[in-house]
């Protein structure tokens, strides 16, 4: 049975960091619908994407249908033990490179994973215990590997460094409402399995775009991760790609698609559950076939081409996409377009809500000892890197004198 958006989606603060303030039209909003009792019809397509999922993640140990092994639970203890284990502190000092701006999508990937990843991650924040509190993020970073944990456990610290870096759970609605207006990219309903989808229009965007434009994409996706429903063991997301008006001016370039792959693989790994290019032009296929080499097989494969013109395509996307969540001009009976007046008072509902549950949740994790301890580890041990420099220099000076 599908996943509407009539269920308690009610999002996860592991997925939620707190950053910035609640803006005030989300706060003066008497909007009826809210994270913790949505209230959006049942099996309709609706004016709004579905509420975040703030319900604490289970251990997999309690998520059915997981069909994990022994052995394979016990590299998730593992890797969770590890990532406990790290001292947290208060704030870790920015240092953010400056870029340039490139295509539409380039704000996803507009640091390189190489500006960020040969940084060892030696502490977290509270944000980032929240977000790796999940243990389905360290589950998809184990199977992405195969299972092999010292590749998982290299990469979920490179995607901390560049989170940390790139800060996209942080992105206020704010910063990116205008941009949204255009109705490039948006998230509506979920598909059989429960997997939010998430529409991309790029023949809304000019072939040139501002910051704004770049960071609303990754806006979009961390707003999608949050409303997956956690507790369910879901944790992938539905791309539908409508290339309707895309023209070959709107290509991105050869050096952006290598970005592409790479923030995709490496820093959200197997988040794709499927992806289907709707309606793509003739001369979409050598761009296709450049990136193809690139994916990983597994996220190659999960990529489907169709034409909502021929019966039998339609009908197979069909069977995975519900009919009320497939707009009307791709052959489903959703009839509702992007409202931006709509969609985004309730974004800001939904931004408000969890910065109010963020806030509150971290709140708590200050009085919890287990938390507290890790704290005073993280001050201890900046003191001993503070006096390595005067070690090292107090034994070169013996070793000289000797």
């Amino acid at each position: 049975m599908a996943l509407v958006e009539g269920e308690a989606f009610v999002g996860s603060a592991a997925n939620t960091p707190a950053c910035g303030a609640v803006s005030k039209a989300a706060s003066d909003s008497d909007m009826a619908t809210s994270c913790s009792s949505p209230a959006l019809p049942k099996n309709v397509c609706a004016n709004t994407g579905p509420p975040p999922f703030l319900a604490p993640s289970p251990p997999l140990e309690f998520v059915d249908g997981l069909n994990l092994t022994d052995a394979q639970l016990a590299k998730v203890r593992a890797l969770r033990a590890l990532v406990d284990a790290l001292p947290i502190v208060e704030e870790i000092p920015e240092e953010a490179p400056a870029v340039k701006d490139k295509g539409w999508l380039s704000g996803l990937f507009s640091r390189s994973s190489s500006n960020v990843t040969k940084k060892e991650v030696r502490e977290l924040t509270w944000e980032e215990v929240l977000w790796l509190a999940n243990d389905l993020v360290l589950w998809r970073y184990l199977r992405s590997y195969s299972w092999d944990q010292n590749q998982a456990q290299q990469q979920l610290m490179q995607t901390i460094a560049w989170r940390r870096n790139r800060k996209p759970h942080c992105i206020h609605p704010d910063d990116v409402k205008a941009t949204a207006a255009r109705g490039s990219v948006y998230r509506k309903g979920f598909d059989i399995h429960g997997h939010p989808i998430v529409y991309f229009k790029p023949g809304r965007e000019p072939a040139q775009s501002t910051k704004a434009a770049q960071e609303y994409t990754l806006y979009t996706m961390e707003k999608a991760i949050q409303s997956i429903n956690k507790a369910k063991g879901r944790d992938q997301l539905v791309f539908l790609v409508d290339f309707t008006g895309f023209s070959i001016t709107q290509v991105p370039s050869m050096d952006l698609s290598k970005e592409v792959v790479n923030i995709l693989n490496d820093h959200y790994t197997d988040i794709l559950a499927k992806a289907y290019m709707l309606d793509a032009p003739s001369y979409f296929d050598a761009v296709w076939k450049f990136v193809k080499v690139m994916l990983h097989p597994l996220t190659a494969s999960k990529v489907e081409f169709i034409q909502t013109s021929n019966k039998k395509q339609l009908a197979k996307l069909m069977e995975h996409i519900p009919a009320e969540f497939l707009e009307e001009s791709l052959g489903g009976s959703c009839g509702v377009v992007y409202d931006h007046q709509k969609y985004w008072m309730a974004e800001d509902k939904y931004h408000a809500d969890i910065a109010r549950h963020t806030k509150d949740t971290i709140a708590k994790m200050k009085e919890d000892e287990a938390f507290i301890g890790r704290l005073q580890t993280a001050t201890s041990l900046q003191l001993a890197a503070a006096q390595e420099p005067l070690l090292a220099k107090s034994t070169t000076e013996t070793s000289e004198e000797q």
